[in-house]
């Protein structure tokens, strides 16, 4: 479990494996999440609980920073807890409505 933290720039990240936290600095930060998915269509997440966190200026000076999954969205699940936004990463794809929770869930 490391702590990454960004730059006064724009900086571009990998996510690497391991339940890391991503502390992102002033600028444009771009991090990208990749996984792999087999030909029965189950994903690989090796990146574990990551946490990302933008600390950039606010109004005053605005940054754009950009999350980047390199999978089908089909694999993940979003809700809100508390005042922060999940995305949960799953091996099979999620059908249905209904929050699958943590039922074969490999990453958040």
């Amino acid at each position: 479990m490391a702590t990454i933290t960004g730059s006064s720039g724009d900086d571009t990240s990998i996510a690497a494996t391991g339940d890391d936290t991503y502390q992102l600095g002033d600028g444009n930060d771009t991090i990208y999440f990749n996984a792999t998915i087999d030909g029965l269509g189950v994903l690989t997440w090796t990146n574990g609980f990551d946490t990302v966190i933008s600390s950039d200026s606010g109004l005053g000076a605005p940054h754009y920073d950009k999350i980047v999954l390199n999978f089908s969205p089909d694999y993940i699940w979003a809700r809100k807890v508390g005042n922060d936004f999940q995305l949960s990463i799953y091996a099979n794809i999620i059908t249905g409505d209904i929050d699958p929770l943590t039922t074969g869930e490999l990453g958040r």
